[in-house]
């Protein structure tokens, strides 16, 4: 019996049996039954009222049910071989893979730990049952029906049942007092629609199955005309908050037009179609591309996104700058940067401005519309290259990971289209135009695509020169003409050149500056998610494959050929970013490169070389590995919750009630709001209205929530890490420098990027133009030229408002003494410092570090009303105020602990030759040693636990700018475990080191380059006397060598 049909029809129907035997499965567990125990015993099972029964039942449920649909379906092929229709087998077969795909992709997921939702089991049961029942009973009376068109059918009675949630959307769009009980009854309805019209059309179809196919058309018009009222779920739903009620966004006309646009274009095409199709005999041409997207919408973007604001103000930054800098003045890749390109990081924000209030709060639901538009781009570019709206829909349903993989494809479908290949002068025309905006819309990725798909260019530019008539030559000269316009009358050959420079500037750092080693993750064992984030590696391979076998073509070889070769090379230029950072326990980069090859780029490979039934098994392949990376939603939840007519919010916070009028009404953390509100009064009080400021934490949403333009065009130091970016940067800083930067408030240190060592240009500028000053919790520089400072004057400092059993708005209620706000300024009062506060002379008697607080020896002075005014100054000694200054620097720009950046710039001290300059051999200073013997020149046996060298610099004539790179060979013999150094120094006034002016490492054997330039109280004195290099764990070497100890300066070129 089952040799006589093919290995494809087996396999459906075996997927087929395994779907009807996890619904057998699924219906029995749910059997409830009284529980019966046959003594008194106690268990689980009866501290829960439970039973084993259904548990018994679902395995043998499963193996009969599997067995009978198993030998049922196989009987139905058989039959149809017997009367001469095998083809109705094979297209049988398709239908029962393509109503498999939900539970394929269900099942995926379950690779990742993601629960099998039971509506993933049901539909695709009910679909296969429907289909093989027809396809049976049909086969039984030898009567002819096609099994696309029962499958159809079924698609008919699915998308009418939805009709009337369709209308509550409507409904709950417009008005605020819908109950819960109408929306239950529009889903009971629903359901009733979709029970009945399914056994119905079962009935009907084995009845009179002529008549229904004359009625498809006419089901597919009417089901489809719902489907585009799915367009309504991108007007945002009521938010219900728990302090302001009913709230809604700000829209704006824009917003309507859109949705109403398409949802008339949606009409006008499914009308369109029945029109031209009801009596064409191929009912499928009567789906609408455009009505089917509404349900896409519906499944994928419906959902009304909550007004959030990000703590993550750099990523979040990221979104938020481009657009608003754009239309103060700014010119994109020139005047302002994005980090992604314009698509993932401007777009939405654009889409804010546009249909929106422009405000933070808008930033998720802007983004949720942007993906559902440029969704719709894509999707339309799939089902014009293929012609199949059932592998558009699973591509872009499974699709994630940004905008700019939507966007990408549009040109790679674009590129690859049959008909702009029928006329060669026309495709180069096309690719000159398009190619520029490929990438200015994502620049990374766009110069890759663009640069694979040169290779189309040459071909049909050669084909046009000598093999097509050259008197069609107009469509390339118009585009010219057109591309030597818009050059000469907008900014986009100065933003082609930035957005070049800085894919070019950061490419050549990339992967040492923002990446992260594989070796992190597979550490972690989780072996699933390691193979289903690099599964894209599969895809190559097959690539090649294709083109080998594509050669022998002897038809159209170069059309064929081409663009999976273009294909191919665009993979392997992905690859340094896929690859570039892989970050733990998370799909990360390569999961996303995943995503889009498994649905958009396999597809673009084999599609038009498949059969047709293989196509069907390309979408049972995309299906499930695209699944299986997790991004889609597997559940009907989200089609559920387009039709609330509220979505619960958190409490909100108003922006403009608090000077940030940018940020809107949102849903903001209260530790994060506290520091931005604080941040606006400062900024506000020490700065006008229109003037800028530097944020050098990398929290860069605060230029857009603070109303102020930034005025570097690489908004987070984070991402300022080419020299030539820098100095850009301090070149615009130095023309206009603003009044005030933020040193410290909260940093973003990702990849620990304290700002001395991933920005060293942008680090001395900021250290010989800013002084630093503690406020409210942050660290401000001020200009040096406006802010005048000098021990006489002394430090400010403030109290800190605390109210407890002892203490009353940070004055102590029965001693003389004060809490202080400033943690910095604490560790530097001494006793007998003096404190000046509204005209009163303090002297301190005491302090408490771990409490801010100072006591002193006389009565404190009248306090003010308001005492947050109150503030009082400081006077210590000169070298306590210097210092406290120098860890203010410290702490904003720098860290105590190098770990391993000496070992690594060591090992690329050949390479990094040309980025230094030696300032002096030091070998020679050697003066002293502990707890080391010589026993030859540079080489040492350890003999205590306190083995250091001392060099003397008081001789030399330097201070800590002349130079700050100490490089030398070290050798660690016998190591037992890494050896860790440490190096102190002293200058000025001081003559012995201490732990304040050090720095510890981890040493390697080889050359050591330690960036001692990246600490302020290095870079600040004026002339060094000594250093010392110490090996703090003793134990760790036997015998040690130092040699070739030199001092070198970095060279910015």
């Amino acid at each position: 019996m089952v040799k006589k049909i093919s290995s494809y029809e087996l396999f459906s129907v075996v997927i087929g049996a395994l779907i009807i035997g996890a619904f057998a499965v699924k219906v029995v567990l749910g059997i409830s039954s009284l529980p019966f125990y046959p003594d008194f015993i106690v268990g689980y099972i009866t501290w829960e009222e439970d039973t084993k029964f259904q548990d018994i039942l679902a395995v043998p449920a499963f193996i009969f049910s599997f067995f009978l649909f198993f030998i049922v379906t196989i009987n139905t092929l058989n039959k149809y071989q017997q009367i001469k229709k095998p083809n109705l087998g094979e297209e049988f077969s398709g239908q029962i893979l393509i109503w498999s795909l939900p539970f394929l992709a269900g099942f995926s997921s379950l690779l990742l730990g993601v629960g099998l939702n039971s509506e993933l089991i049901y539909l695709p049961a009910a679909g296969i049952f429907f289909i093989t029942t027809i396809f049976r009973l049909h086969a039984t009376h030898e009567k002819i029906v096609r099994p696309k068109e029962i499958g159809i059918l079924l698609l008919a009675v699915l998308i009418i049942s939805l009709i009337p949630l369709e209308i509550y959307i409507i409904l709950s769009r417009v008005s605020t007092s819908l109950s819960a009980s109408i929306n239950e009854k529009f889903i009971f309805i629903s359901m009733l629609i979709a029970i009945l019209g399914y056994f119905i059309a079962l009935i009907y179809s084995l009845y009179d199955p002529t008549q229904t196919k004359k009625l498809l058309p006419f089901l597919l018009l009417v089901g489809q005309l719902g489907l585009s009222l799915f367009y309504v779920t991108l007007y945002p739903a009521y938010i219900l908050t728990p302090n302001l009620g009913l709230m809604k966004y700000n829209t704006t006309i824009w917003l309507n037009f859109l949705i109403m646009g398409l949802i008339f274009l949606a009409i006008i095409d499914v009308v369109r179609r029945y029109k031209k199709n009801s009596y064409s005999g191929n009912i499928s041409k009567n789906i609408s591309p455009f009505a089917l997207y509404g349900l896409l919408i519906g499944l994928k973007f419906s959902n009304t996104s909550l007004p959030y604001i990000s703590t993550d103000d750099y990523h979040f930054g990221e979104g938020l700058l481009g657009w608003w800098s754009y239309l103060q003045g700014a010119i994109p890749y020139v005047g302002y940067i994005p980090a992604h390109g314009f698509i993932d990081d401007d777009l939405p924000r654009a889409f804010s401005t546009i249909f929106y209030d422009g405000t933070a709060s808008t930033f998720y639901e802007s983004k949720r519309i942007a993906n559902a538009l440029l969704g719709l781009t894509a999707y339309i570019s799939i089902f014009l290259f293929s012609g199949s709206s059932i592998l558009a829909f699973i591509a872009i349903f499974l699709l994630g990971g940004g905008l700019k993989w939507y966007f990408l494809t549009l040109f790679l479908c674009l590129w690859f289209s049959k008909m702009l290949w029928k006329n060669h002068a026309r495709w180069v025309a096309i690719w000159l135009l398009t190619a520029p905006i490929a990438i200015l819309g994502v620049p990374p990725q766009g110069i890759s695509i663009v640069i694979a798909s040169a290779l189309l260019a040459i071909y049909h530019l050669w084909y046009f020169l000598f093999k097509q008539d050259r008197r069609n030559w107009y469509p390339i000269a118009i585009s010219s003409l057109i591309l030597l316009i818009v050059v000469i009358i907008t900014p986009i050959g100065w933003m082609m050149d930035g957005a070049l420079k800085y894919v070019i500037e950061n490419g050549a750092i990339n992967q040492i500056a923002y990446g992260l080693p594989w070796a992190l993750s597979l550490s972690q064992k989780n072996f699933i998610l390691e193979i289903v984030r690099m599964s894209w590696v599969v895809v190559p391979p097959i690539a090649l494959i294709t083109l080998y076998y594509l050669r022998v073509s002897s038809v159209d070889t170069e059309k064929k050929l081409l663009p999976v070769l273009v294909l191919f090379i665009f993979m392997l230029f992905l690859i340094p970013y896929t690859l570039g950072r892989i970050d733990p326990a998370s799909v990360s980069r390569p999961g996303v490169l995943a995503s889009y090859v498994w649905t958009i780029l396999l597809p673009l490979i084999l599609w038009r070389f498949l059969a047709p039934k293989n196509k069907v098994l390309l979408m049972v392949v995309i299906c499930f590995m695209g699944a299986s990376i997790g991004f889609a939603t597997l559940s009907f939840e989200q089609l559920g919750a387009s039709f609330n007519q509220f979505v619960y919010s958190p409490p909100v916070k108003s922006g403009a009630a608090s000077g940030l009028s940018n940020i809107g009404i949102a849903i903001v953390d209260d530790a994060h709001w506290e520091r931005l509100t604080t941040l606006n009064n400062l900024l506000n009080n020490n700065l006008q209205e229109g003037d800028t400021y530097l944020d050098l934490t990398s929290r860069n949403a605060q230029y857009f929530y603070m109303n102020r333009i930034p005025p570097i065009p690489v908004t987070a130091p984070y991402n300022l890490v080419p020299i030539s970016q820098q100095k850009t940067a301090v070149n615009l800083l130095r023309s206009k420098p603003p009044k005030i930067a933020l040193f410290e408030g909260n940093n973003i240190r990702h990849d620990g990027s304290v700002l001395a060592l991933r920005n060293p240009y942008l680090y001395q500028f900021v250290l010989d133009n800013y002084i630093p000053k503690y406020m409210d919790g942050f660290i401000l520089g001020f200009r040096k030229e406006d802010f005048q400072h000098s021990s006489n004057v002394g430090i400010t400092a403030k109290l800190k408002l605390i109210t407890d059993e002892n203490w009353e708005g940070g004055r102590h209620r029965y001693e003389n003494a004060i809490v202080i706000d400033d943690p910095y300024l604490i560790k530097y009062v001494a006793v007998g410092d003096k404190f000046v506060w509204n005209g009163d002379v303090l002297f301190v008697s005491r302090v408490w570090p771990e409490g801010l607080a100072i006591w002193f020896e006389q009565k404190l002075p009248y306090q003010s009303p308001d005492l947050s005014t109150d503030k009082i100054l400081w006077i210590g000694s000169k070298n306590a105020m210097t210092e406290y200054q120098r860890e203010l620097l410290h702490s904003s720009f720098s860290q105590s602990d190098f770990k391993k950046i000496p070992i690594s710039w060591g090992h690329s001290a050949r390479s990094l030759e040309s980025k230094m300059s030696k300032v002096s051999d030091l070998d020679s200073r050697l003066i002293n040693s502990n707890d080391l013997l010589m026993i030859k020149p540079h080489v040492y046996q350890v003999n205590g636990v306190n083995p250091f060298l001392v060099y003397d610099l008081s001789r030399v004539d330097f201070s800590g700018r002349d130079g700050g790179l100490i490089k030398f060979n070290f050798t660690c013999y016998d190591k037992t475990t890494d050896p860790m150094l440490q190096i102190f120094w002293w200058g000025d006034e001081a003559k012995s080191p201490s732990e304040l002016y050090s720095v510890k490492f981890t040493g390697g054997n080889g050359i050591l380059i330690v960036p001692l330039d990246a600490l302020p109280r290095w870079s600040l004195i004026k002339k060094m006397n000594g250093f010392k290099v110490n090996l703090t764990n003793s134990s760790a070497c036997s015998r040690l060598e130092i040699k070739d100890v030199a001092l070198f300066k970095r060279k910015f070129n």
